[in-house]
């Protein structure tokens, strides 16, 4: 009798202890590869997929998104208004500090350049690439941070007419610039793709102390809405789940 009563009483305590809701946020894809990758069927993968399925299964954090890319433009607007909630993988800058709150860094990334597998790297720097008189367009991807970067240099020629690095390394081989800058993580993916084997080089610019080309961390980054508790919530999982992102970023070329 005496055992019964001591499992009742377990089974009642347990019975009693709160369960951990599951948190759900929104966020949405950004089409930079290997951030965010979709496939024809429309299913998502890549390093901040897997650091989200990674929060959902350890630590009952889900996140939603629809099965579509959105421009960094709309991303960072949809931040500002809290249409969505969170966002993976942005460089901190003072723009960016005024509509979000920015939570643990995810990982890292520099700045290398591209240029066609034959060109005779006639420059070494910034001034260098000002000071030509011809075939010195710089190539960026549209709206992110970096190529909003290079478009506050003076005199220098940026075309941010590439909606994502697939199209800015098309645009470098159609002779439609000398250089394409961006993060090393993006390159480093678009050059292991088959159709970009033995097409280009990778090449270290030198930035003549522009800050804004330091090795920086991405970050996870939250609507200024997002209670504070929240944010809390997230940046402690993302602590105590570091090794297995740090996996996860080697596992993609990060």
């Amino acid at each position: 009798m005496k055992k019964t009563m001591m499992l009742l009483a377990l089974g009642l305590a347990f019975a009693a202890a709160p369960v951990q809701a599951q948190l759900t946020l929104k966020t949405e894809l950004q089409d930079n590869s290997p951030k965010f990758i979709l496939d024809k069927a429309g299913k998502a993968s890549g390093i901040c997929i897997d650091i989200f399925n990674l929060l959902e299964s350890k630590e009952k954090i889900k996140f939603v998104y629809p099965a579509a890319f959105v421009a960094t433009k709309a991303i960072e607007a949809n931040v500002a208004s809290a249409a969505a909630d969170v966002h993976c993988g942005w460089v901190r800058n003072d723009a960016r500090e005024k509509i979000a709150t920015f939570g643990e860094e995810l990982f890292k990334v520099s700045y290398p350049g591209v240029v066609r597998a034959n060109d005779k790297l006639d420059f070494k720097s910034v001034s260098d690439l000002i000071n030509m008189e011809s075939q010195s367009t710089v190539l960026g991807v549209n709206g992110v941070g970096s190529t909003s970067s290079l478009q506050k240099i003076n005199g220098l020629r940026v075309d941010d007419s590439a909606k994502d690095a697939e199209q800015a390394l098309k645009n470098l081989a159609a002779g439609r610039g000398r250089i394409f800058i961006y993060t090393s993580l993006a390159i480093n993916y678009e050059l292991k793709q088959p159709e970009n084997k033995g097409k280009f080089k990778l090449v270290q610019l030198d930035f003549e102390g522009n800050k804004a080309f330091n090795t920086s961390g991405q970050h996870m980054v939250f609507s200024k809405k997002v209670p504070p508790e929240t944010v809390s919530k997230v940046n402690a999982a993302i602590v105590k789940n570091r090794k297995e992102i740090d996996e996860i970023v080697k596992k993609w070329g990060g």
